[in-house]
């Protein structure tokens, strides 16, 4: 993912990387309006209150919303509680 600061950028980059799609190359302007969605403001909101939270991504299991919500997503609250140290999924990106 690459974000530069217009869209006249994002085209002269396109140019130059050809190894670079669109679908990875954002301005500035379409994060701030992504980022004003109600949704995103709800999560923005909600990792303020604690800025080492980390956000996790959860994969409903059969029987999903029938039971008592402990149970029915695959990363339930294992990931979360399990006391296992944290592995990220992708490698740091590393600047320079």
């Amino acid at each position: 993912m690459v974000v530069v600061r217009t869209e006249n950028d994002a085209v002269e980059l396109q140019t130059h990387r050809k190894d670079i799609n669109n679908g990875n190359i954002w301005t500035l302007e379409e994060l701030e309006l992504f980022l004003q969605e109600p949704q995103v403001q709800t999560i923005i909101k909600a990792k303020a209150l604690s800025p080492t939270a980390r956000m996790t991504k959860f994969t409903p299991k059969e029987g999903f919303g029938q039971g008592s919500g402990f149970d029915d997503m695959e990363e339930d609250l294992d990931a979360i509680f399990s006391g296992e140290p944290y592995e990220a999924k992708y490698k740091p990106l590393s600047h320079g």
